[in-house]
């Protein structure tokens, strides 16, 4: 007799010799070694909870659900929802799994649905597994096999998942041939899901190797939650419990096996045993990292994300947290860059022997002595923390000089105290290169109160940068402003304008900015001036007073003519939005004569691959496109994007708008699948510096959505759009102007495919937002009630 699964060969003894159980195992021959462990471990465990009320009675004495179990094993050509069951990938502890196909004639699309045993349904209550498919139906991760659906039908509870075609973790690893590091960048993947799912409260629970597939894509794909609980859930659960015992012992956590509350350590736990067997080496690194993932508890990584980030580190030759000897950490920086070693030892001597020189020559100045070692420690500190190789051989950049200072300061709680100066000028830098986060930790440690009023405005500037508009109110509302400088004082009112500008209280916006050009002028603040004349040209835009656009650019550039030279940032920056404005009144002959002039100074000015070079290459080619003169517009984006990509990689704004506007250059020459790709780039560059939930994310998922609609696929562009208008209204109200451009890209889509009813209802709210907003004379608003006139008629058709 064979048996498909140690469970399967459980039930045959529990029928069959229900009295010994152990004795009829005996009697079974030619099955696995794996087979006859796990169905050992099976019966220990029934006959240690063989009071077990529930265990006992449904499992022991249930011969009915125990034939169920068998049934759903021979379900191919069954038809479940609008599936069709065509193949059995597998069966487990929990359930099978079956290949199955769509078959209501929409489109074509594979699945797989799991079936869970009636058994476990008994067991675990159909509440819990319709609790669970909600839980995985709200995680949506590119390395986590999404829930489509879930529910109950003849065979039993169900769950629709997405289908995986391809191997587990461990067999791709040796089919590929995977070296160290090809093998550690998978892994990293996977625990950066398993971290996503703790962010969202939802432990997986039954982490091992064949429960990670990988596509043909080489993408890892987390699979079978069937155990899964979410984070807090103090309720035992029996049978799950036992299942883990019986079946998944080498992974799960010493906790898990005690039977006591979960926590996501757990899963840390089993990441580590998996990272174990899938290395086919390990260095005394790498191995002191997998010791701590399986540590006690108490000592273990607190969270997938920190493992994850010490393999990174180990990757990028940093040294990993669990090593802080100083010496070690010289060794990591000396193999990462000698060229740079030697200069920053060289530059270490230097400032130690000058220190020395002034304790020689001061030997009553011991504050200032002590002051100048703190600098230099900070300053060596500086040069080690910092990364060339991050960047291809460039040379180290002002972000890894920052960064590397920030954590020397986290670290060394008497400098920070010391030196609360040096705290607020680097969170002001770490702001200005877009290390946001650093910024805000940084400004946190530093509680200095002398500072709180600055520290207040850095954290509103933030703030607004990553839309987080409610955040940056909060900080300005904690500014004491009787503290308040001039300076300071421009830059409350000015951000308090921005905070009102990503309201889309427009007005209200210009009010405050007129108060901060005020103080700025008196107090001879100029740079200031021309950034607030800035901003209004950008709120005019958006209001659709293209005329007051271009006026107040105009006057932007008369003003820094009269305080600033002609090759100087703050004159560029005036022509670059005289240039713009130019180009939204639609003059783009005027436009690309302005962007060549500042290209000649720029190219002059800034090294070859500066972003602001980049920035200027994307304004030109998106006025080539938009002149129609593609063949000129994609080669200058392509060039900025090379610029960008070569020092910074993915992860900067002018990465992200050069795919933007290469994408447009691509769409108005009617190539969606290269638009598609590169607004797809965008996309990724926009949430790898701002996340998922952001203005210009949430920009960049809109464009795709459209290109998909102008392609003719519309239900790939209606789900786009759905999802980037429910994220963008987390951002903004329903009736606002940001919420109306994606709704009026939905209606679009919506129109095409017909479902009038929806249409309309967005094309109402988006032409109320566009009314609010830039006003009855706007060309979007216009626009908006056209299509609307057009729905209307349809349905008045329909109904007649």
């Amino acid at each position: 007799m064979k048996f498909s699964d140690s469970l399967s060969l459980f039930e045959y003894l529990l029928k069959e010799h229900p009295n010994n159980l152990m004795e009829g195992l005996d009697g079974i021959k030619n099955i696995s070694n794996d087979m006859l462990n796990e169905t050992k471990q099976l019966i220990l465990a029934h006959n240690k909870n063989l009071q077990q009320t529930q265990f006992h009675q449904s499992i022991s004495h249930s011969t009915e659900l125990l034939n169920e179990n068998k049934k759903i094993e021979s379900l191919i050509g069954k038809h479940i929802s609008h599936f069709t069951l065509e193949a059995l990938i597998g069966s487990g502890g929990m359930g099978v799994v079956y290949l199955a196909r769509r078959n209501d004639g929409k489109f074509e699309q594979k699945v797989a649905i799991k079936i869970v045993y009636p058994t476990i349904t008994v067991l675990h209550g159909p509440q819990n597994l319709t609790r669970e498919a909600q839980y995985l139906a709200k995680l949506n991760h590119p390395n986590i096999a999404g829930v489509l659906d879930a529910g109950e039908c003849e065979f039993g509870m169900y769950m629709v998942m997405e289908y995986i075609e391809g191997t587990t973790f461990l067999s791709y690893c040796q089919e590929q041939n995977l070296n160290t590091k090809q093998r550690l960048l998978l892994f990293c993947k996977v625990c950066d899901a398993v971290s996503y799912a703790h962010q969202n409260r939802v432990i997986h629970a039954d982490l091992k190797p064949s429960n990670i597939l990988v596509n043909k894509q080489g993408e890892p794909k987390l699979v079978d939650f069937g155990v899964a609980r979410t984070i807090n859930n103090e309720q035992t659960d029996f049978v799950v419990n036992e299942y883990i015992k019986a079946l998944s012992q080498e992974y799960a956590s010493p906790e898990q096996l005690a039977g006591q509350a979960l926590t996501t350590q757990s899963d840390v736990y089993s990441l580590g045993k998996i990272l174990a067997n899938t290395l086919k080496e390990s260095c005394y690194e790498l191995q002191s990292i997998i010791e701590h993932s399986s540590a006690p508890q108490a000592t273990r990584y607190a969270s997938a994300l920190e493992l994850s980030t010490d393999i990174k580190r180990y990757l990028n030759v940093e040294p990993v947290s669990l090593n802080k000897n100083h010496l070690y950490r010289c060794k990591k920086f000396i193999q990462r860059n000698p060229l740079t070693a030697v200069l920053g030892i060289s530059f270490c001597v230097a400032s130690l022997l000058f220190t020395n020189a002034l304790w020689q020559k001061n030997i009553h100045l011991k504050q200032e002595r002590e002051t100048t070692e703190y600098v230099a420690s900070f300053l060596i500190d500086v040069f080690e923390s910092a990364d060339p190789a991050a960047y291809d051989g460039h040379q180290i950049s002002a972000q890894d000089l920052l960064l590397g200072a920030k954590q020397r300061l986290s670290n060394e709680d008497d400098l920070l105290q010391s030196q609360p100066k040096i705290a607020l000028f680097l969170a002001k830098a770490l702001r200005g290169v877009g290390e946001y986060t650093s910024a805000l930790e940084l400004l946190e440690l530093n509680n200095n109160t002398a500072f709180n009023t600055e520290q207040a405005l850095i954290k509103a500037q933030i703030y607004i940068q990553k839309s987080e508009i409610e955040l940056a109110q909060q900080a300005l509302d904690s500014v004491a402003k009787e503290r308040l400088t001039a300076k300071s004082s421009v830059q409350y009112f000015n951000s308090l304008a921005n905070i009102l500008f990503y309201s889309d209280q427009y007005e209200q916006a210009l009010a405050k900015l007129q108060i901060a050009e005020q103080l700025a002028i008196e107090h001879k603040l100029y740079t200031a001036v021309i950034e607030i004349k800035n901003k209004r040209t950008a709120i005019f835009q958006e209001q659709g007073k293209l005329a007051e656009q271009l006026a107040e650019a105009k006057l932007a550039v008369k003003f820094s003519e009269q305080h600033f030279v002609k090759n100087s940032a703050e004159y560029l920056n005036a022509l670059f939005t005289l240039q713009s404005a130019y180009s939204a009144n639609e003059d783009f002959n005027a436009a690309k004569i302005l962007l060549e002039n500042i290209y000649k100074v720029q190219v002059k000015v800034y090294p070859k691959d500066h972003p602001t070079l980049a920035l200027t290459l994307n304004e030109m080619g998106n006025n080539f496109s938009r002149l129609g003169e593609y063949k000129n517009a994609i080669p200058l984006h392509k060039q900025a994007i090379a610029m960008v990509e070569g020092r910074y990689g993915k992860k900067h704004i002018d990465y992200a708008y050069g795919y933007s506007y290469l994408g447009n250059a691509y769409g108005y020459q009617k190539r969606f699948e290269e638009a598609i790709n590169a607004y797809n780039e965008s996309l990724e560059s926009n949430t790898l510096m701002y996340g998922k939930v952001h203005t210009n994310t949430l920009t960049s998922a809109r464009n795709l959505g459209l290109a998909y609609s102008e392609m003719g696929n519309q239900v790939k562009a209606k789900k786009i759009l759905n999802e980037t208008l429910k994220q963008t209204l987390t951002l903004y109200p329903e009736i606002s102007y940001r919420s109306a451009l994606v709704q009026t890209a939905l209606a679009r889509t919506l129109i095409e495919l017909q479902e009038w009813q929806p249409a309309k209802i967005h094309l109402e709210h988006a032409a109320e937002g566009f009314r609010q907003s830039l006003g009855e004379k706007s060309i979007r608003y216009t626009r908006t009630i056209e299509r609307l006139k057009i729905v209307n008629e349809k349905l008045a058709i329909g109904l007649m």
